[in-house]
């Protein structure tokens, strides 16, 4: 909680503690200069304190809370708390505090305009309300059974009972005390954290801006790779669209190539055909020539057997001849 002596909303006036056997259960009920009343739970565990509410002052009004008390301190299973709050504006209120952190209003009443309040206190017994004033020995004894207010000068049982209450009332400002210099503590320590905060904040003031700039950086460069990137899009497609010009060229250069090899393969075939008619027919003239060479090869041999056979007959008649 921040204690901030400027702001009436930090400026505690008033504490009491209360004590559930029910779930082993602290609960701080403060009440401010401006009229608030603020119930903290106290973490075991975490030893810190949790809030539970913040009643703000009827209708927005500060009216600083002078005085509370309440009927048990140290409150048993079953049972409900009860808390008296007296303000500056003559009000006592009297709420309910359950185990689980209920808290409600359930009596309410005005003092006269000549009564201003200093002191409330609920009897243990009774939990009937005294309502002690800021001058003059005039005391106030509020029944909340009945809902009434009797006025007039009211003596206590025993001196004793003044004295106990007098003493609650020293122990209360006492603990008030305490209560306003550990918050002043805590205060510091937020004021020190707030400090830390603020250079963190400055810090990341700092890395949001180092951001923004690097931001602004990428942004520069990404627009300019924007730009390549479009430069380059647009130069592979001139490239693509070249390439399939040349493909539609080469496409149309290879279909035609193809009709002249089918052409040329047909002529090759036709000649190819025709050759071999040629050699077929070479072959039979071939054929026919070397059956009459062979023929007359024998008619040689027949003719040089004759031509041998006469002339060594002609020999034999010369030599015949000779003889005679």
């Amino acid at each position: 909680m921040l204690f901030a002596p400027q702001n009436p909303k930090y400026v505690i006036t008033a504490a009491v503690w209360v004590y559930f056997h029910k779930n082993n259960r602290h609960i701080l009920l403060l009440g401010s200069m401006r009229g608030d009343i603020i119930l903290w739970n106290w973490d075991e565990d975490s030893q810190s304190f949790n809030l539970l509410y913040r009643v703000p002052p009827m209708n927005d009004i500060q009216d600083e809370v002078l005085s509370m008390d309440v009927h048990e301190q140290e409150i048993a299973s079953g049972r409900i708390g009860r808390v008296v709050v007296a303000t500056a504006n003559r009000y006592i209120n009297v709420w309910t505090l359950s185990s689980s952190g209920e808290f409600s209003k359930v009596f309410s009443t005005v003092l006269d305009d000549n009564f201003k309040p200093k002191t409330v206190r609920m009897c243990k017994k009774t939990r009937d309300i005294f309502v002690f004033p800021l001058y003059g020995g005039e005391i106030l004894l509020e029944e909340i059974e009945e809902m009434t207010i009797e006025a007039g000068e009211k003596a206590i049982e025993t001196a004793q009972e003044v004295k106990k209450i007098e003493e609650k009332e020293r122990m209360a400002t006492k603990k008030v005390h305490e209560i306003a210099n550990a918050l002043e503590e805590d205060n510091q320590q937020l004021l020190n954290d707030h400090g830390l905060l603020k250079e963190d904040h400055e810090h990341s003031q700092t890395k949001c801006s180092d951001l923004d700039t690097k931001r602004l950086e990428l942004d520069i460069q990404n627009a300019t790779l924007s730009r390549e990137l479009e430069q380059a899009k647009r130069k592979l497609q001139n490239e693509i669209d070249g390439l399939t010009t040349r493909y539609n060229t080469l496409d149309n250069s290879l279909k035609q190539t193809v009709g002249e090899k089918v052409t040329l393969s047909r002529d090759l075939e036709q000649q190819k055909r025709e050759l071999s008619d040629e050699v077929t027919s070479l072959t039979t003239k071939y054929s026919a020539l070397d059956k009459k060479l062979q023929q007359v090869e024998r008619e040689k041999a027949a003719l040089s057997r004759e031509g041998e056979q006469q002339r060594q007959e002609l020999q034999d008649n010369i030599d015949g001849f000779k003889v005679h």
